[in-house]
């Protein structure tokens, strides 16, 4: 149950950090350049689902609704063979580039406008360098759990293990009628038979399901559901963008009060 749990908690940490990226972005690049910051966006509500497929051994097709995403990443990112560190990679390298492009922008501005000292820019610069800090930290998160998911998947319970457990449990049910017929007689030990038969057999069963929490079953971790959500919630973020915008305007410089 452990691995089960520890899924869980993975994923919930795909749940807050991808929610945390989009809103950093949209708060701190929206403004300069929405069109990259719902790009980015974009990118971040296809990750959850493209690591769900990673870890169960399918390729993510990119769909209808992930224009944004082959536009970033082109055509290469289908072929690829970790298509979720892909995804990353180009958040964190496009990151990087946002906040270059807005500082430089802004130098650029107070050079044309002849601002002393270039305050603006030396002010806009460490807010962009504030925000990209913020939103590597998710990108690292995300990778971080990406790779404490592929370590459940790739290691397994040991083979030897579960065979001597299902070894034991047949010898014992085997064994024990033996026993019943001389406490309980020949029709009681057949349904209490029954009954201990079915609650081995499905500990063992669930034992099973629980060594790999991320397949498709009713004993598995919902992932369908929980891309689904994500996918909705930054969806809806980039649709009430304007709240998360400054409200107020950015701070005067000394001489222009």
């Amino acid at each position: 149950y452990d691995r089960f749990w520890e899924g869980r908690k993975l994923w919930a940490t795909i749940v807050s950090h991808s929610r945390l990226f989009s809103a950093n972005a949209l708060s701190g690049f929206g403004a300069s350049n929405p069109h990259a910051a719902e790009q980015l966006v974009a990118v971040a509500a296809a990750f959850p689902a493209t690591t769900m497929k990673h870890l169960r051994g399918l390729p993510a097709n990119l769909g209808d609704g992930d224009v944004a995403v082959a536009m970033a990443l082109g055509a290469g990112f289908e072929g690829a063979g970790n298509q979720p560190c892909v995804l990353l990679g180009f958040m964190a390298a496009e990151t990087e580039r946002l906040c270059m492009e807005a500082a430089r922008e802004s130098y650029m501005r107070d050079e044309a406008e002849g601002v002393p000292g270039r305050s603006n820019a030396v002010c806009e610069l460490s807010r962009a360098i504030m925000v990209a800090g913020q939103m590597k930290s998710s990108v690292l998160a995300l990778m971080e759990a990406l790779g404490s998911c592929e370590r459940i998947v790739d290691s397994p319970v040991p083979t030897s293990y579960s065979r001597h457990t299902s070894r034991f449990v047949t010898m014992f049910c085997f064994s024990l009628p033996l026993v019943m017929v001389e406490l309980v007689g020949p029709w009681w030990s057949v349904l209490f038979m029954a009954l201990i038969s079915w609650s081995l057999y499905s500990i063992e069963e669930i034992a099973h399901t629980s060594e790999n929490p991320f397949t498709v079953g009713k004993g598995s971790i919902p992932l369908e559901r929980i891309c689904d959500m994500i996918a909705a919630d930054l969806k809806e973020t980039i649709a009430h963008r304007s709240v998360l915008r400054h409200p107020t305007s950015p701070p005067r410089a000394p001489w222009e009060a």
